[in-house]
């Protein structure tokens, strides 16, 4: 590894770290207003419908990922790849050659 790849890795790095540290500070405060809007009942009148279905919204998408961790479905991340290319060679070789 060359220091130009090195320093490309920390980079990224950084830019992955703080791009999740500044997700995590939005996600944060969201779950706050939401919180917030819970406890006052003119906001949870106002926005209570909109709550409730982003509530019901990240509540199925993180029982599906969990769901799909526990299958297995991420255990070989490559295997689609492999297969996809192997299909294609199979489907080239039934092909009729032109010359």
């Amino acid at each position: 590894m060359t220091t130009t790849d090195s320093s490309l890795r920390r980079w990224v790095l950084g830019f992955f770290l703080v791009a999740i540290g500044v997700s995590g500070v939005g996600f944060s405060v969201k779950i706050f207003e939401f919180a917030d809007d819970l406890a006052d009942q003119k906001g949870l009148q106002f926005a209570g419908a909109h709550l409730l279905t982003y509530a019901f919204v990240a509540t199925g998408f993180l029982s599906l990922l969990a769901y799909a961790f526990l299958k297995g479905h991420f255990r070989d991340i490559e295997e689609p790849k492999h297969d996809l290319l192997e299909k294609e060679r199979r489907y080239d070789e039934r092909l009729p050659r032109i010359s």
